[in-house]
């Protein structure tokens, strides 16, 4: 079911976020798979990586867009989950307090970052749903 938040979401937005929200989860697998074939060879493992790798090359290159403020808060509130007061509190302290920014602020990096990998996303519709196609149903039978 939708949170009232995606409900006002368009689906590449909503779709997008859930591929985020499950970066830890391919890179912790690519991880694990790595491992696995270290130290036995397996078609299936291999194949199984062979995918992971590309999952988590497409986020990758989606951080590629973003410039380093846009990066950090979507690291931090969508990938990490942070509140925002943390993740303001993380901006500080990553610029030795320097450079402070407002809550507001650090939600407007975020959007303009989602703005550009959306874009992006879009662009590469194709190529990007087929390889989260799991991720891409889910949120398309939730928009019904």
């Amino acid at each position: 079911m939708k949170t009232i938040a995606e409900s006002e979401m368009q689906p590449m937005e909503i779709f997008v976020r859930h591929v985020l929200d499950k970066y830890l989860s391919y890179t912790a697998e690519q991880k694990t798979y790595e491992h696995w074939l270290a130290i036995r060879e397996n078609k299936e493992v291999r194949e199984a990586l062979i995918v992971v790798d590309m999952k988590v090359a497409m986020i990758q290159s989606w951080f590629e867009l973003l410039n380093h403020d846009e990066k950090f808060v979507i690291e931090q509130h969508l990938i990490q989950e942070l509140e925002w007061p943390r993740v303001a509190f993380s901006f500080s302290e990553r610029w030795k307090g320097e450079f402070t920014r407002a809550e507001r602020t650090l939600v407007t990096y975020q959007a303009t970052g989602l703005k550009k990998i959306i874009t992006f996303a879009e662009n590469h519709r194709n190529m990007v749903i087929t390889l989260f196609a799991d991720i891409w149903e889910e949120v398309m039978k939730e928009e019904r």
